[in-house]
């Protein structure tokens, strides 16, 4: 690493593939296998060029995409991992790089929490086998997703996790993520660095990273497209200097982590290198926002939001609409019941439905935009919970392992009290 506080990452890989030859629609990653000096050579110039961590060509490496490709997840992040290693040598930290899946996480689409967490465990033992030092995981846009990649990489490896997702102009992801809400989540579960990779350019970023710091202390991280491409002919108009001159601005700003996404070269991250002596070397701002969140809501903890008891033992609709896992008469019912200024809806399901709380969380967040606060006197109900959560919620203290689960999930923990049949909450110190 320089003696600055900037890290540079490389630029695109696919660019460089396709510039060597890789057809169109096919599968980057198999080039680990077939033809793995091309892959080094071309993370080598990255390394020349200036670049502090490479990412390994494992980005779509994970067992949906790779169905007839003859190679098993173990074999082609190993080839990565291992054409990457050989390019940085002592020069650079390889990243185990990961993007989505391919498939939309439930209820938009059919790809269950659990089978995502699995996917992302296989990916991540086996990069952390190979010798990869830290996962990136890049390019997302469903925190859902994201979590369960996270929630892997946490679960069954050591590596040190950075992360980026794809925002587009309206300032959401293409399924309705704010800024806020991943800045907010991203930062409960432990992310060590974060920020923006794809779709925009720099300039159009960095309103982003604006907002993204208020809302944590992780350093950000910007790996822009070199501009925006031509609708046309898809080529990117943008030069590396004016690449150069769009993040110097991200530089006053407190980001210290640089790197190019798509239509970027080596000469992006060559030109990028020249630039940082001149560049601001500004410290991030500290976070100023704390909040609980969905995906797309963010609620503030300034003083404790307005809690809505929607579902609750004492409602016997409720109550038989969970034995019976009716879940859209449960999402009814607690639409119905939630009071009109309620910023966040409890979930509170009868003891013996407890084990249904996933379920009942996922349809309720299909429906409702709140955040909510899980309810659930069984460690291992409150712990599924908290897994099928999109998002930062609020966790009720309702048994001695709900604190260290709030810890481990990024849940903010609440005190319920009881007087005169009203229900007090307040926030754990």
């Amino acid at each position: 690493m320089m003696q600055s506080s900037f890290t540079l990452l490389d630029g695109a890989m696919g660019t460089m593939l396709q510039a060597a030859g890789l057809p169109a629609g096919a599968k980057p990653e198999i080039w680990n296998m077939t033809n793995p000096e091309t892959v080094t050579a071309i993370q080598k110039k990255y390394i020349d060029a200036g670049s502090h961590v490479i990412y390994a060509n494992t980005f779509g490496a994970n067992r949906l995409k790779l169905q007839g490709s003859g190679y098993t997840v173990e074999e082609i992040i190993d080839a990565g991992v291992r054409a990457a290693k050989e390019a940085a040598g002592s020069q650079a930290k390889v990243a185990l790089d990961i993007g989505p899946l391919g498939q939309l996480m439930a209820p938009m689409g059919s790809l269950q929490f659990e089978d995502a967490y699995d996917m992302f465990r296989e990916m991540l033992v086996a990069g952390e086998k190979a010798g990869a030092d830290l996962v990136i995981f890049e390019t997302m846009s469903d925190l859902s997703e994201i979590k369960a990649a996270i929630l892997a990489a946490r679960e069954h490896t050591s590596l040190p996790i950075w992360a980026t997702m794809t925002f587009e102009q309206s300032g959401r992801t293409f399924v309705g993520v704010s800024v806020a809400a991943m800045g907010l989540t991203l930062s409960s579960l432990g992310v060590e660095a974060m920020g923006f990779n794809c779709s925009l350019g720099p300039r159009q970023l960095l309103p982003l990273a604006k907002e993204l710091a208020q809302y944590t202390d992780a350093p950000l991280i910007l790996k822009p497209n070199a501009g925006l491409p031509d609708t046309a002919t898809g080529a990117y108009a943008f030069t590396p200097q004016n690449f150069v001159e769009e993040l110097t601005e991200a530089a006053q700003m407190g980001v210290h982590i640089f790197g190019g996404c798509c239509g970027s070269t080596p000469d992006y991250i060559a030109a990028l290198k020249a630039a940082l002596p001149e560049m601001p070397e500004k410290e991030k701002p500290k976070k100023e926002k704390d909040g609980v969140c969905s995906a797309s809501i963010v609620e503030s903890l300034d003083e404790m939001p307005r809690i809505g008891r929607s579902i609750s033992p004492e409602n016997p609709e409720a109550a038989s609409a969970a034995r019976d896992e009716d879940w859209d008469s449960l999402t009814d019912l607690a639409m119905e019941d939630t009071d009109e200024d309620a910023q966040v809806i409890q979930v509170h399901l009868p003891l013996d439905c407890e084990s249904s709380l996933p379920q009942a969380i996922i349809s309720l967040q299909a429906a409702v935009r709140q955040p909510l606060l899980l309810r659930a006197e069984d460690p291992d109900a409150l712990t599924s919970a908290l897994r099928a959560y999109n998002g930062r919620p609020m966790a009720a203290v309702t048994c001695p392992e709900a604190l260290a689960l709030c810890r481990h999930f990024g849940a903010v923990p609440v005190y319920i009290r009881k007087e005169n049949d009203q229900e007090t909450y307040s926030l754990v110190p």
